[in-house]
This record gives C-alpha cells, structure tokens and sequence, in this order.
C-alpha cells in the first residue's frame, strides 16, 4: 500500500469503498452462519458430542472472526477521516482476524479431509497429500500474520519481500486445498454409488454440493490473489475479500449438516433424496462393497450407508453416544 505521506494522493473511496462493501456482504453471511447453528442445535439430538464441540468451535471462532473484522473496519475507516498517515499502519485487528480464519478454516477442511479419509477406503497417499497441504496451508497464513505483527506497516508487505510471497503461497494452497477436496468428494461419491433411483439422487445433490462451495471457495481465493497483487497499493479491497473466506467456510459446514435433516424428511415423503450422516462413521457388513445402499433395518432407515470397495465395508452414517 503506498504510504498516505507521500505527494501521490490517496482517494479515500477507492482505498476504503471495496473494504466496505465486501465487509457489508461478510456481516450477512455472519448472519446466515447464526440462523444455520440456531437450526442445527434443534436438530443435533442424534449428534455426537463431537460434532456437536466441532460446531461450537467453528461458531467461536467465526463470531470473533466477526468481531475483529468489525475493529478493522472501524480502526481504518476513522483513520481516513482523521489521520491520513495512520492508515499505512496494520492494525492488531488484521493478525488477529487472519489467526481466527486460520483456526475456523483448519478445524472444516480437517472435517472434510476426514470425510474423504473415510470414503476412500483409508488411502494414506490421498490423505497425506491433503494433510501436507492443509499443515502448510496453516502454517503460512500463521506467518503472515507473524510478519503484520512484526513489520507494522503495510509497506513491509512490498512486491517479491518474503512477506509477500508467504501471503500469495497461503491463498494458493488454500484454494488448491479446496480443489482437491472438492476432486476427491466428487469421484469417491461417484465411484461408490449404486445407481439405485434411492441414492442416485443423494449422489447427485452431494456432488453438486462440492462443486458449488468449494468452487466458490476457489474462486474467492483467486480474487484475493489478483486484488492483493494488483491493487493493495491503493486499495484494501483485498481485506474484504478474506474477510468472507471464514464465512463461506462456516456456512458450507453448517449447511452441510442442516441438510441432512431437510433430505430425510425428503425421503420419509417418498422423494428420490435421503438424509446423510456424515460425521461419525461406524462399519457395516451387511452388504457386499462398491455399492451405495439404504440402511439396514436395524438402523435408522433414512440413513445412508456407502460401502467402500477398498475395504469391503458399509459406512453407517448415523451413530449417537
């Protein structure tokens, strides 16, 4: 960002309009993420405990998210108003929203590479691409914090410093980790289904599901590499655009689970959906592998149960402490 001191100058529409907007669009999804985990706490009585702590962590950290994004907002925009000069200063808000983001981001794609550990059949090569890129991926965005704190000023972060490069390699592993979820999902979902008109559907909406969230997770990531690169001179456009990333986290793993109950009402109605426990897995063997089938009687019988060609084993979606 240039330094406000400096004879070029600074248009404080330009340097704060995109912040502004984005900031707006990020308190609405906020807003989305608080009415999701109001229905998920009316919902979650066949949860287990730990999914239960998981969304309380994921809602913690996404309120602070909030909060600090409001700081932020604050600290810049009366700066602007006052104090020129002390805008090219990084507030402690900035490190701190992206240690939030961090966490929030870390705890839902461990989540899903979860998911994908156990619809692969437990393939160490897959997973452990995943877990290398998800432990980079949280150890650059600690960095660059790290360096906010330490440089002060926005102009620590220049073209080709390290500082820089950390900051573009942590959006480009959060947006490859996204792909590859998203990949991974999409051909173990598909590998393993059936094609009964019970659970073609469920496959089908799951798969649509990937593709659109983490698409658009990718897709923000890109912004924010092209409006940090091209445009953090003169505007912190760039800071809107992260501050929606833990949001889109947030809802994709709320939505996800809120939606298991819609499809299971769905199902109870005789439409071609059904519910989908994902979070805590138990084995079956009832049923011979690389097929996709409703649950057993024994279980809950809007559950669906994915049986694993590498493993030979149903994964019964539903369980309860």
């Amino acid at each position: 960002m240039a330094d406000p001191a400096s004879s070029v100058p600074i248009d404080p529409f330009q340097l704060l309009g995109g912040l502004l907007a984005l900031i707006c669009i990020s308190f609405a999804l906020y807003g989305i993420g608080v009415a999701q985990a109001y229905v998920f706490m009316f919902n979650s009585k066949n949860d287990t405990t730990r999914l239960k702590l998981l969304v309380a962590i994921v809602f913690i950290a996404e309120t602070l998210h909030s909060a600090f994004v409001l700081r932020l907002l604050y600290y810049y925009t009366l700066n602007v108003m006052s104090s020129f000069p002390a805008v090219s200063i990084i507030d402690w808000s900035v490190p701190a929203m992206l240690f939030t983001e961090d966490v929030l981001a870390f705890f839902v794609q461990s989540f899903y590479v979860w998911r994908i550990w156990h619809l692969s059949g437990r393939s160490i090569t897959l997973i452990g691409i995943l877990v290398l890129i998800l432990i980079l991926r949280i150890g650059s965005v600690i960095a660059t914090a790290v360096f906010s704190i330490k440089l002060g000023v926005w102009d620590g972060f220049e073209p080709d410093s390290p500082s820089s490069i950390i900051a573009l390699v942590s959006v480009a592993l959060s947006a490859a980790l996204d792909g590859l979820i998203a990949c991974g999902m999409i051909y173990y979902l598909w590998s393993s289904h059936s094609g009964l008109m019970k659970t073609a559907g469920v496959t089908r909406w799951l798969m649509a599901y990937c593709v659109n969230t983490n698409l658009l997770n990718v897709l923000v990531a890109i912004v924010i590499a092209v409006t940090y690169a091209k445009l953090s001179h003169s505007s912190m456009m760039f800071l809107g655009w992260i501050s929606l990333v833990s949001k889109l986290y947030s809802n994709a793993f709320l939505g996800t689970l809120n939606a298991r109950h819609l499809m299971r009402q769905n199902l109870n109605r005789g439409i071609d959906k059904t519910d989908v426990e994902l979070p805590y897995f138990r084995s079956a063997t009832d049923y011979g592998p690389g097929t996709v089938q409703s649950a057993p009687a024994e279980t809950n019988p809007s559950t669906l149960v994915i049986s694993n060609e590498a493993n030979g084993k149903f994964l019964d979606v539903e369980t309860k402490d």
